[in-house]
């Protein structure tokens, strides 16, 4: 892509993300509100609203991979479930979910401070099953899909 290109890339793109973003949340939220229990129902929006965030205000960025986007909220979620399985509901189980998502998102070379959010809510509520990190994982993978499609657009754009 030509200099010009990228220059209007980078222009366009903060201001369409405020449009953007709130219609994927709200997607997101329409489709976990038709399986969720009413006192969890939104509680997996806020970490994915920060993940929707970062990726769509730089799209381009290094932010915005697999690895960050999908894996490291879906690692996240799961070591949180791991973490409350062998140590139940304590600070320990706690500190030890976020030390492994921190080792998990160095190793993987991801930033996406919302893993650790993912795997602390996971032992706040009591994650005894797979749904919770499949949940995490429909809904990474909603925004990967979303992503690809915005650079799609801000590329014909430009």
């Amino acid at each position: 892509m030509e200099r010009s290109g990228l220059d209007v890339l980078r222009r366009a793109h903060p201001r369409a993300a405020w449009v953007a973003v709130p219609l994927l949340l709200a997607a997101l939220a329409a489709a976990e509100g038709l399986r969720a229990l009413p006192e969890t129902e939104f509680l997996l929006l806020p970490p994915l609203a920060v993940v929707a965030y970062i990726v769509f205000r730089e799209p381009f960025g290094p932010a915005a991979t697999f690895r960050s986007v999908i894996a490291m909220p879906v690692i996240g979620a799961t070591i949180g479930a791991l973490a409350f399985r062998f140590f139940a509901h304590s600070a320990l189980g706690v500190a030890l979910a976020l030390v492994a998502v921190l080792l998990a998102q160095k190793a993987l070379r991801a930033h996406m401070p919302p893993a650790l959010a993912l795997a602390v809510l996971a032992i706040v509520l009591r994650v005894s099953g797979p749904t919770y990190v499949l949940g995490v994982a429909e809904a990474s993978a909603f925004v990967g899909i979303a992503l690809l499609a915005w650079r799609l657009m801000l590329r014909e754009r430009s």
